[in-house]
């Protein structure tokens, strides 16, 4: 059945916009970027990362959705405790070094949490998959504020975990009560 395919699915979305030219957030490259990993290694992206990124980090066997051919859903859906998606935070504060093993590349992290395009809803923008923030911040943002906030000129990482449908008033809350504290 073709909707139980959702690389097909994908690959079949139009561009609305000529490709560079505006922002548009959405899942299909992250979700085939995970497809192609998976594809190459043989394994899922759990199984994958495990020995080369979970583990080192104590993270015990998360759990990962998959869509209906039992890809994994690379654009989402890895489920952390607070704890672990805290230590992913701080793992990017200390640019990829987790107990002085290098677990991702310094200069990955550096692109990834840099400004890369306007997202058009901010004066911060937005780099691979982390959004950029005021006081030169950088987050991890989960659906209804699921954040891991790294703030770098504090050495300070915030996270939180919550059902709140307007995320934006609980990232506000975050710099206006406790940033300062920081």
């Amino acid at each position: 059945h073709a909707d139980r395919d959702w690389v097909k699915l994908s690959l079949r979305q139009p561009f609305v916009h000529e490709p560079g030219t505006q922002f548009l957030y959405n899942n299909v490259g992250p979700y085939l970027a995970g497809v192609l990993v998976q594809r190459r290694a043989g394994c899922n992206l759990a199984q994958y990362l495990n020995p080369r990124l979970f583990q080192p980090m104590g993270i015990q066997r998360p759990s990962w959705e998959i869509d209906p051919l039992d890809y994994t859903f690379g654009a989402s859906g890895l489920f952390w405790t607070i704890d672990e998606m805290h230590q992913f935070g701080q793992l990017y504060l200390q640019n990829g070094c987790w107990e002085g093993k290098q677990l991702i590349p310094e200069e990955w992290v550096r692109a990834s949490t840099s400004r890369q395009v306007d997202n058009g809803r901010d004066p911060y923008g937005y780099g691979y998959l982390f959004w950029r923030g005021e006081q030169n911040s950088y987050r991890m943002y989960g659906k209804y504020g699921q954040f891991s906030i790294v703030i770098p000129d504090k050495h300070a990482v915030v996270s939180t975990t919550a059902e709140c449908r307007d995320a934006n008033l609980l990232l506000a809350a975050v710099f206006s009560d406790i940033y300062p504290q920081l």
